[in-house]
């Protein structure tokens, strides 16, 4: 068994416990270069892709089991840049494993195993550890793209139990093909995706005397959910995005300012914590109190998972992971009543060819459930396709991946439901 262990030593356990079992292990741990350390302990660098494949083709395993996650823990003084290097490298080393995987088929690794701690929830009051959450969204994506890996996520709890050591082994030796997805907590939980239905359908108010950010404000959704906002009854909003403003959305936003509302453009990259304190800071000089946001800013860098790199991860990575807890940091004391960010679907079930989005995305959800832990609003919605704007239209998503659209006027009415 090749075992990608982690510092806190539960692979370490895992290992005895195969052993023990009359399995033989390799325990994998992170270093600058690769290096067999005993004959059964060997050190690779995760982002390095050739040092996969050269521990792959070493001899025959019995399945791969990835732990290097379990470690990666959200903490409040940590650096939006050290989060994004954090989670960089946690989800690259899974990539690169399942690229390696997938490429030296004649190994016949007859199965890949991810284990996280505590990295969703599993139930209405359960601590989140949004730390290892993007291995999720990867994972999920993997399963889509490469079936012959079994990729099976399996969550450890987040406090460590007494009996996850056995309850592990157990899945592992004694795997169960019709899940993909286990909850290891008090019992063993499975996934499921069931409907919810809405039945409070009041009409949502915005306050007039408060000002509302609005990320990725500049883009078609963006655009979209401001004019929604001002019919709603919001009359200061701050649209923050990377690019000028094109005379198309000039024209708009002249038609809004006809409506009574003030609209301030804060050019700046969310993902860099100076724009936006500086933004921020300049808002504070001729806008009221900040009382809620809307992160919709996000970039696509599509390909199939053997095309992906750790560069292409960092490129749609940066907004969605440091963008998020920028706007988390510097604004943490301030009273919002709303702290909302445009996830996706592929978070939830994984989307061929967005392996990055993919894990991106599900950050952003592991992160809801932490800020709420705290106290404090967060609301991360797993957006479907919108038909008429944003990134599933220009890229014709219903066309191409057989994904149904929603009008911009559904979408718009389930926003409303959410922020109720």
């Amino acid at each position: 068994w090749l075992i990608f262990t982690d510092a806190e030593g539960t692979g370490a356990r895992l290992a005895e416990a195969l052993r023990s079992s009359n399995q033989d292990c390799v325990l994998v741990t992170q270093g600058e270069e690769y290096a067999e350390l005993t004959p059964d302990r060997v050190q690779i660098n995760p982002a390095e892709p050739a040092d996969f494949i050269r521990l792959l083709s070493a001899r025959i395993y019995s399945g791969a089991i990835y732990m290097w996650g379990l470690e990666d823990r959200l903490r409040e003084n940590i650096t939006a840049s050290d989060l994004l290097d954090m989670q960089v490298s946690t989800t690259s080393g899974l990539l690169h494993l399942a690229q390696a995987m997938a490429k030296e088929s004649k190994t016949n690794i007859p199965g890949l195993w991810v284990v996280t701690r505590g990295a969703q929830a599993a139930g209405t009051d359960s601590a989140v550890n949004a730390g290892a959450s993007a291995i999720l969204g990867l994972s999920r994506t993997i399963a889509l793209e490469h079936p012959e890996l079994s990729c099976t996520r399996i969550d450890l709890n987040q406090e460590p139990e007494a009996n996850e050591i056995n309850s592990l082994l157990t899945e592992i030796l004694q795997r169960d093909a019709s899940e993909d997805e286990i909850a290891l907590r008090d019992v063993r939980l499975v996934r499921r995706l069931t409907r919810k239905e809405v039945t409070d359908t009041t009409s949502l108010t915005f306050q007039s005397d408060a000002s509302y950010l609005i990320t990725g404000g500049l883009g078609g959704l963006g655009l979209l959910v401001v004019e929604w906002m001002v019919k709603q009854g919001a009359r200061h909003l701050m649209l923050m995005g990377r690019r000028g403003v094109s005379e198309e959305t000039k024209a708009k936003l002249a038609t809004l300012g006809e409506k009574g509302a003030h609209i301030e453009i804060l050019k700046g990259d969310v993902s860099k914590s100076e724009d936006l304190a500086s933004a921020l800071d300049r808002a504070k000089e001729t806008m009221p109190p900040l009382r809620g946001i809307v992160h919709a800013a996000g970039v696509l860098d599509d390909g199939i998972l053997l095309q992906q790199n750790r560069s292409r991860l960092v490129t749609v990575m940066a907004p969605k992971v440091q963008g998020t807890w920028n706007l988390h940091l510097l604004t943490r004391n301030l009273p919002l009543d709303f702290f909302v960010m445009f996830s996706s679907t592929a978070a939830i079930l994984g989307s061929p060819g967005q392996s990055n989005y993919a894990a991106a995305n599900a950050f952003m959800d592991g992160f809801a459930a932490y800020r709420q832990k705290q106290g404090l609003p967060a609301t991360s919605i797993n957006w479907g396709a919108w038909g008429e704007v944003g990134m599933a239209a220009t890229h014709n998503t219903e066309k191409l991946r057989g994904v149904k659209t929603f009008t911009s006027t559904e979408g718009l009415r389930a926003l409303g439901q959410i922020l109720q």
